[in-house]
């Protein structure tokens, strides 16, 4: 089956091809029967796989994907086969993968960062929990909606647990680049994902990965035995503790880093919250300052921060930016954050604590019509009343000079200065 000459799989319709991959190629395709569009991706032959071999980690892709409900996961559908070709419908997502961003003009803001890793980190410990290991943490498995959200995806060479092994005798899986040391020989388990998402964080921060672009052996000695790369000796201008905490997720000994993925989002939020904290005290001593010293003296380099990024309750201003310059305080080496289950997420990001984030106003359609019509009425209004009132008179008698006619126009100084006095009622005969 070629996904480019599809028109229809199963009961979906095929619009275009999006994707191929080692297991399968991915399309777009729509579903008459809920009406939305999805993502199907199709098995596909593999000439270094036989076709049992395929199939069972096809099939495993899709075991681990049905463990797994989450916001920050992909949302399977369904798995089905037709013509004898097995396939997964998945949700269809809007936006780019982590990698068509870092490819970008634009280097994403250190407060970004840190909110889509610290998303990263949910995504897997519950993924762990659900006892599946996803052993391919990069940027190309990572999308980005509009919205700020992050989705893994691709649990294609996934370890499921309480399932029968089907990696044949001599094959590494995973991306050379992200791999753990474990990952090239040893029995591995969750903590290789805290390694490879460690590995895409000092990517993300530093510009370049940890352990060079060499030959293929040249990389595999560095991840096994090399010297452990140095994010803060990498980018001195990173707070200590941020640079700590990657560290030590690249640490050679599986026991030496985070003991759960949990443990590093913890870290990594709060680290966001100091240096977002940083943020405003230095935006508010600049501001007791700017009266007699030059502003450029004071203001650090920064960074945009996402529209993703939830508000700073103490901050006076409206706008906040995320600053990579040194001059922050101290790292402190205790761990504030007790834990994901105390924090409260919003949107797309983790708020700090005494953060709070007001929704955006929006109006609908609804509203806007009502608005219109509201108008609309008022001018009606404006008009009949002119039409009825507009050419009526306010008269009076007197047997000396006659009838006098006064316009409302005339009246209405009048009747101000009476109602001035405490007067309901105007004195006709003061008028003439």
């Amino acid at each position: 089956m070629r996904a480019n000459r599809l028109e229809r799989i199963g009961r979906y319709q095929v619009i275009e091809p999006i994707g191929r991959g080692t297991m399968g190629v991915v399309v777009r395709a729509f579903d008459p029967l809920h009406g939305r569009e999805v993502a199907i991706k199709l098995m596909h032959a593999n000439l270094q796989m036989t076709e049992e071999h395929r199939r069972a980690r096809f099939y495993r892709e899709a075991d681990a994907i049905t463990r797994l409900k989450h916001r920050n996961i992909v949302t399977m559908y369904e798995v089905a086969e037709d013509d004898n070709t097995p396939y997964i419908v998945m949700e269809f997502l809007e936006g780019m993968t982590l990698a068509a961003r870092m490819s970008g003009p634009v280097r994403l803001a250190i407060d970004h960062i840190l909110d889509l890793m610290t998303q990263l980190c949910i995504a897997l410990h519950y993924a762990h929990e659900q006892g599946v290991v996803h052993r391919d943490v990069k940027p190309e498995n990572l999308f980005l909606l509009k919205n700020g959200v992050v989705k893994l995806f691709d649990f294609s060479i996934a370890k499921v647990s309480n399932t029968t092994a089907v990696t044949q005798v001599g094959h590494v899986l995973g991306t050379l680049a992200y791999m753990s040391p474990e990952q090239l020989g040893a029995q591995l388990d969750h903590r290789s994902d805290i390694f490879s998402t460690c590995v895409l964080l000092f990517e993300l921060l530093a510009g370049r990965r940890p352990f060079g672009n060499g030959t293929t052996t040249t990389r595999i000695v560095n991840i096994l035995s090399g010297a452990r790369p140095s994010l803060s000796d990498a980018v001195p201008a990173l707070p200590p503790r941020l640079g700590a905490a990657v560290n030590r997720g690249l640490s050679k000994d599986p026991a030496d880093r985070f003991d759960t993925a949990d443990q590093l989002a913890s870290e990594l939020h709060a680290i966001r919250c100091e240096l977002r904290r940083a943020v405003v005290a230095t935006s508010e001593f600049a501001d007791t300052r700017s009266a007699s010293t030059s502003p450029t003296a004071l203001t650090p380099r920064t960074l945009p921060v996402p529209a993703s990024a939830g508000s700073v309750s103490d901050c006076a201003s409206t706008s906040a930016v995320a600053t990579i310059d040194a001059g922050f305080p101290s790292a402190s080496t205790s761990r504030g954050d007790p834990g994901l289950s105390q924090r409260v997420t919003v949107g797309s990001s983790t708020l700090c604590p005494g953060e709070r984030q007001v929704a955006p106003r929006r109006l609908n359609v609804a509203t806007v019509v009502a608005y219109g019509a509201i108008a609309v009425l008022v001018v009606l209004v404006s008009v009949l009343a002119t039409s009825l009132f507009g050419d009526r008179t306010v008269s009076g008698s007197n047997p000396q000079h006659g009838d006098k006619q006064l316009s409302p126009h005339r009246l209405a100084p009048d009747l101000a200065l009476h109602r001035c006095h405490g007067k309901r009622a105007v004195d006709m005969e003061a008028l003439r």
